[in-house]
């Protein structure tokens, strides 16, 4: 496709704004890709002992809220609320881990609304846990494709959307590692909600992944 919007550009100079961005496009999609499948393999092949450590939950959230998503939201015309439990200060686990599992999520959310909002939660839960909670107005998922979300690239949606259906994958294995435990609620047409708790404290272990 790459080749052949080139191709255009060449033969029809006064279509060459429009081919050049198709083009553009297109570099853009095949770069996501090539850095999800990056990102995967990464997740998939560290057996390295799981470091934890204390870190700052309300930091981490400002940096999810303020550096990173508000721009994406913003460009995509929508809104994004948050919601921040301050009785939560420190939390000891691998923020290097946990903030994956936040961005995917909340990439996710952006990727499949078009109009309404993204609102991100970080709240103290049962059980000497917190919990990561990222909901949406977006297409939501239809009841039969909710069971192979989280494999490997597998799309519940058109495939007009850039991505190669590894984001919701790599959550999981993260999740995994980090002992939360995932869910989620969708309807079609109606968006979708995604919780993870966590531990308030991480014991040290292993990474460990499935056996193929």
């Amino acid at each position: 496709m790459f080749s052949t919007a080139l191709q255009l550009a060449t033969r029809s100079p006064a279509k060459r704004d429009t081919v050049l961005g198709l083009a553009q496009r297109q570099v853009s999609d095949m770069a996501t890709l090539v850095d999800e499948m990056v990102e995967y393999s990464k997740v998939l092949g560290d057996d390295s002992t799981l470091p934890v450590e204390p870190f700052d939950i309300i930091s981490l959230f400002d940096e999810l809220m303020m550096q990173v998503c508000r721009v994406s939201t913003e460009a995509e015309g929508l809104k994004l609320l948050g919601q921040l439990d301050t009785s939560l200060s420190t939390v000891v686990s691998n923020r290097l881990k946990v903030k994956p599992v936040a961005l995917n999520l909340l990439s996710n959310a952006i990727k499949y609304t078009t109009s309404g909002e993204i609102v991100l939660s970080i709240n103290s839960a049962p059980d000497n846990r917190w919990r990561l909670h990222v909901a949406d107005t977006g297409v939501g998922i239809g009841e039969a494709d909710q069971e192979r979300v989280f494999e490997e690239f597998e799309r519940a949606v058109a495939d007009d959307i850039p991505g190669a259906g590894l984001g919701l994958a790599i959550v999981k294995e993260l999740c995994r590692a980090l002992d939360g435990e995932l869910k989620f609620q969708s309807l079609k047409g109606h968006g979708s909600v995604f919780e993870v708790s966590f531990p308030l404290t991480l014991e040290p272990k292993a990474s460990s992944h499935p056996q193929p």
